[in-house]
């Protein structure tokens, strides 16, 4: 049972929800409607492999494709 009232911390957890995974869904939503759906799956199973885990974990997620940041001119 959760306690009522909610703390600041579960309501900004509940809106996380809103702010990040409806959008999220429109974005896989979009890669599906465009035959790329397979891509992205490809990848997120190439960073589960423990293999492909690198040595600094904050800059693992470059490993995926397509992630490298942009480079300011």
């Amino acid at each position: 049972m959760v306690a009522r009232p909610l703390s600041p911390e579960q309501i900004e957890y509940a809106l996380d929800d809103v702010r990040y995974l409806l959008p999220l869904k429109a974005h896989l939503e979009e890669l599906e409607r465009s035959g790329r759906l397979s891509w992205l799956a490809k990848s997120c199973t190439e960073l589960e492999d423990t293999r492909n885990i690198s040595t600094d974990p904050d800059r693992a997620w470059l490993r995926a494709q397509g992630l490298r940041p942009s480079i300011p001119h």
